[in-house]
């Protein structure tokens, strides 16, 4: 009979614990509310064509700026800001390289409202801004120059001292910028001597990683390094050795509106000349099981070197490698990161 008894009150005990249910705890907010920016020297880079992370905004060449809320538990009301441009924020202050810090020109963007909202439930809100033609047309644009400087000018809430204001970094790269994987082949001419090198790794991620970088909306920077063998004075030895060399060679790709693209040498002692085109996800299944952008380039590179001839008391010579590429490239990454800059 004791152990029917003690068999009830455990039954009792466990229905009373599992019939509890766990409510989300709610504190009381702080005394006060403040709205404020975040952060007030953010670097934000338009990113064209695609990215890991949503580009629609970027694509239709807009951007949004955010506050924030602090002092809740949860917001339970919308909230306003008024924000205006001012740019007295920027006047006389540089970047950490001792760079002018440029308040974006007018003609370069439309806030497109003064009313920054915070709506219920959220702890953000954002205004949205459009930028113009003008500012992709600005080669200064592909680097940090310009900023947009914002400043909270009226809120019903207090505004948190010394982040009522932000000074918006901004620039933009193209929908060629990043890192790519790069293989096929190079029938090379090494001063008469020729041969072919076949850039094929068992899996196409494993290939080389060669960068193309934004000079302007349909214009990018393509770097094509090579190495020979040449003779150089060794000043510590007091001799001529025999050392690998490294050639520098920058490509210029100025794609179409049908993106086909011309390549053209810029780098004093390289010359040549191709062509190429951009497909988007035109790499099926390259990697990762997904399809990848892909740049086809076929290109002529000459490129020029001093050697010195043993044979004629380490007279000074012309030499040349002849590079002919057909050359793939398979879009690896955007290269974009989160960034801030230093005010001087």
């Amino acid at each position: 009979m004791k152990r029917i008894y003690a068999f009830i009150c455990g039954i009792c005990a466990l229905s009373a614990f599992t019939s509890c249910e766990n409510k989300e705890v709610e504190f009381d907010d702080f005394d006060y509310q403040t709205v404020y920016f975040a952060k007030q020297t953010p670097i934000r880079t338009i990113v064209l064509g695609d990215n890991v992370y949503p580009t629609e905004l970027d694509n239709q060449h807009q951007f949004e700026v955010y506050a924030t809320v602090g002092g809740v538990w949860k917001n339970r009301q919308d909230r306003t800001i008024q924000v205006a441009v001012d740019n007295s924020l920027v006047a006389g202050k540089t970047f950490e390289n001792g760079s002018t810090i440029q308040a974006l020109p007018e003609d370069y963007y439309e806030l497109l409202s003064n009313t920054l909202t915070i709506p219920y439930g959220k702890v953000m809100g954002a205004v949205k801004v459009q930028l113009t033609d003008k500012f992709f047309d600005d080669a200064k644009a592909t680097s940090l120059n310009y900023v947009l400087p914002l400043r909270i000018v009226g809120a019903k809430d207090s505004v948190l001292t010394g982040k009522d204001y932000i000074l918006y970094g901004l620039k933009y790269i193209n929908k060629y910028t990043g890192a790519w994987i790069s293989h096929g082949t190079d029938e090379i001419d090494l001063n008469g001597v020729k041969s072919t090198e076949t850039r094929e790794a068992e899996y196409l991620e494993k290939n080389e990683i060669r960068y193309l970088t934004t000079e302007g909306l349909a214009v990018s920077n393509y770097s094509v390094p090579t190495t020979v063998e040449a003779y150089r004075y060794d000043d510590a030895a007091k001799a001529y050795k025999k050392t690998i060399v490294s050639l520098p060679c920058n490509l210029k790709l100025t794609f179409g509106q049908d993106e086909s693209c011309t390549v053209v040498p810029t780098t004093a002692g390289c010359t040549g000349s191709g062509s190429g085109k951009w497909t988007l996800k035109g790499a099926k299944n390259a990697w990762g099981g997904k399809d990848r952008d892909e740049i086809v380039l076929n290109y002529t590179i000459d490129y020029e070197y001093t050697d010195y001839d043993p044979n004629n008391n380490w007279a000074a010579v012309q030499r040349h490698k002849i590079v002919k590429s057909a050359d793939t490239l398979v879009m690896r990454d955007r290269q974009t990161k989160l960034e801030t800059f230093v005010v001087k």
